[in-house]
């Protein structure tokens, strides 16, 4: 007796979730949705995008409509990705010139693009450097511009003196070690 109550009990949720999901999918064309893929009112700021993993995401970030902001030290690749981007996608790209081992840059480009671009909502960081000798051949200065780079950039990029990007709603850290 106690197996046909259960029974029933799983027929009657069965039933409900049926009617439910009916009743929700009649009312989904009256809602609003934003798509997953739409980055429409979304200002994106992509580190190392001249070229690499950077180049690759910005592109797609443009596809789907986001406003880009392009940092980059390799200033005449990223212009040319953004004029790339223009062309095959008409997405708004911005570019800046940003030494990432370099602090105080950091905070200086964030605080122009937050005056000239607005706040930034997705940040990408994904700039980095590999120097590409032996830890034991390597020079102080390599070792140091790495670090700072590879490492302490992301920390820079999202701390307080860059406000507009510390408070993003959508954040992707990559410690992008394929840079040439």
């Amino acid at each position: 007796m106690i197996w046909c109550f259960a029974a029933l009990v799983h027929l009657y949720k069965a039933l409900f979730f049926f009617v439910w999901d009916g009743f929700k999918a009649l009312l989904s064309p009256f809602r609003r949705r934003r798509s997953l893929t739409d980055y429409g009112d979304e200002i994106c700021l992509v580190t190392g995008a001249a070229e690499g993993l950077g180049r690759q995401l910005a592109f797609e970030f443009a596809r789907r409509n986001a406003v880009l902001v392009l940092w980059d030290i390799q200033e005449e690749k990223m212009k040319a990705v953004a004029e790339e981007i223009k062309e095959s996608t008409g997405s708004k790209v911005y570019c800046y010139v940003c030494d990432l081992s370099n602090r105080e840059e950091i905070y200086e480009v964030a605080a122009r693009v937050k005056k000239e671009v607005g706040s930034v909502s997705v940040l990408v960081n994904n700039a980095g450097i590999l120097n590409v000798h032996s830890i034991m051949d390597a020079e102080d200065e390599d070792i140091e511009q790495t670090f700072q780079v590879n490492t302490l950039a992301h920390f820079w990029v999202s701390t307080e003196p860059c406000a507009n990007i510390s408070h993003c709603s959508k954040w992707v850290e990559l410690m992008n070690m394929l840079h040439r």
